[in-house]
């Protein structure tokens, strides 16, 4: 799961970013899952299934 920031400033600025890194640091993950073998697990689902995802 990858982690959010964002700071509000005053004078309608903002600042935001992620700490996951840029492409390489991306593509260094991506190939480390591939070479070993992990893969997401998915669920396909139904829009009026969405209240039942939620409640967990």
């Amino acid at each position: 799961m990858t982690e959010q920031w964002n700071v509000r400033y005053d004078f309608n600025l903002s600042m935001a970013g992620s700490n996951v890194g840029g492409i390489r640091e991306k593509q260094e993950m991506i190939d480390f899952a591939a070479h070993h073998g992990i893969v997401p697990k998915l669920s396909l689902i139904d829009a009026d299934q969405l209240e039942e995802v939620y409640k967990y």
